[in-house]
């Protein structure tokens, strides 16, 4: 691997460094891995974004008899569910700067660095959709960075709301 790199990239330094990889992504065993982790993402994400429109259309509809708050739950659901389903879909950045490296488009370090750190942001960002969308965590977070900040939480109450409209509205 280090001659078949040293005649392709002369400019890199690679004394004393790890070389590993395949010399032809086109044998069996590469490809099939390549195309396994690959081609399968665009479908799977039409699906998602198809259903979640029919689940829209559906909770939408003036047939279906729910309460405001129980439309308003499944909106915040299929919210936190879209989210939780796209946040994979980084990984078409990653497979995109693979397939601009491979394919000789444009060979860079920054870009062969660039495939593998872009994958890193999947188990970044999946832990805080749970601190976004529920609502326990998220008041939990925002009750200690108040705490930290020493800022003082308002209440807010729709009862106290109520009560100043209807002052409001009888003076």
């Amino acid at each position: 691997m280090i001659e078949i790199l040293h005649q392709k990239f002369p400019q890199y330094n690679l004394t004393g460094q790890t070389v590993s990889g395949t010399k032809d992504i086109m044998c069996f065993s590469a490809l099939f891995t390549i195309l396994h982790m690959t081609l399968p993402i665009s479908p799977v994400y039409t699906c998602i974004l198809i259903l979640r429109r029919k689940i829209i259309s559906r909770l939408s509809f003036k047939g279906v008899n729910i309460t405001k708050d129980t439309k308003n739950l499944h909106s915040q659901l299929l919210m936190a569910l879209t989210y939780q389903a796209i946040i994979p879909s980084i990984n078409l950045v990653s497979i995109s700067s693979y397939a601009i490296g491979q394919l000789g488009l444009y060979n860079h370090p920054a870009l062969e660095y660039f495939t593998f750190t872009s994958v890193l942001f999947v188990p970044l960002l999946s832990p805080l959709a749970s601190f976004i969308f529920v609502s326990h965590y998220r008041k939990f977070i925002r009750r200690k960075v108040f705490k930290i900040a020493k800022i003082e939480p308002t209440e807010t109450s729709v009862a106290a709301t109520y009560y100043n409209n209807s002052i409001q509205n009888s003076g």
